[in-house]
């Protein structure tokens, strides 16, 4: 993020989900920030297709004013499934609270965006980005402290200029069969 941090509010929703929210503050570019967000999600998708689910189904919900939102899928190896991912977004006005699955949505609230998923391969350079100098050195940092070999990683991206708010974008992915199964 830039200097100073901004500051962000955690808090927890009715259903147990953590919410991690920008404070408010000034406004307009003589108070512009570079913030990013990460997550690292383990044993929150089902790994492989089952009967009752078909995708991974991974959100951001642009509810601040932002001049781009850059959105990574980093899927280990064995997690891509086949086909590339593809990306919904969906405008939220009615104040839905809980964003779901692309699949389960209205389709009449899906905003008529073109935004392409860009593959920029594996591995650490694939996560360079000239919107964000540093971005990659903070990605092998990551990989380094988690002792994860970047080579067994690929890179899915979004970027998206100035985003409808509020909305939520959705990159959905086929998940892979199961080895072993016919």
């Amino acid at each position: 993020c830039s200097e100073p941090l901004p500051r962000v509010t955690c808090s927890r929703k009715h259903d147990g989900r953590t919410v991690y929210e920008l404070d408010e503050g000034p406004v307009g570019n003589t108070e512009s920030i570079t913030y990013l967000t990460g997550q690292i999600s383990r044993n929150v998708f089902k790994g492989y297709r089952t009967a009752k689910n078909n995708y991974r189904d991974v959100k951001v919900r642009s509810r601040t004013p932002v001049e781009r939102l850059m959105f990574d899928q980093i899927i280990h190896k064995d997690l891509l499934g086949p086909g590339e991912p593809e990306l919904f977004i969906f405008g939220e006005f009615t104040g839905y609270d809980r964003a779901a699955a692309a699949d389960q949505r209205n389709q009449h609230s899906r905003l008529p965006i073109e935004v392409f998923i860009q593959k920029p391969g594996t591995g650490i350079s694939s996560t360079y980005t000239a919107h964000i100098p540093w971005y990659t050195k903070m990605i092998e940092d990551v990989f380094t402290r988690l002792q994860w070999d970047p080579s067994e990683f690929t890179t899915y991206r979004a970027v998206i200029d100035y985003p409808v708010i509020p909305s939520t974008i959705n990159m959905r992915s086929i998940l892979p069969e199961k080895k072993g199964w016919s």
